[in-house]
């Protein structure tokens, strides 16, 4: 019984680890702040839309860290200079908010 109890124990402690790393991860998105440049059209609008690709590149140049697009959850096509929040889904249990800025190039 003490066996299953301790493999009970280093089951769960292993699966809180992750999110600890998660978490920690998270703050840090949290206080970042990205610049994506983008072309401009006609009439000084942005000449299409802003992608999770661009956001992604755009903070792996910038902070020099991976950060996976498909993770990004976009609140609807960015087709406007300005700044934005975009959730990152970094975990079942946590969801990061990423500070987007999207000026001329």
């Amino acid at each position: 019984i003490r066996d299953r109890v301790e493999g009970i124990r280093r089951i769960r402690l292993g699966s809180l680890e992750p999110r600890i790393v998660t978490e920690t991860f998270a703050e840090e998105l949290a206080k970042a702040q990205v610049k994506v440049s983008v072309k401009v059209g006609e009439g000084g609008k942005v000449f299409g839309s802003v992608s999770s690709k661009e956001i992604a590149k755009a903070y792996a140049d910038q902070y020099k860290k991976d950060l996976d697009k498909k993770k990004l959850v976009l609140p609807d096509a960015i087709k406007n200079f300005g700044t934005y929040e975009v959730k990152v889904k970094l975990h079942p249990q946590v969801t990061a908010v990423l500070h987007v800025q999207v000026v001329e190039a």
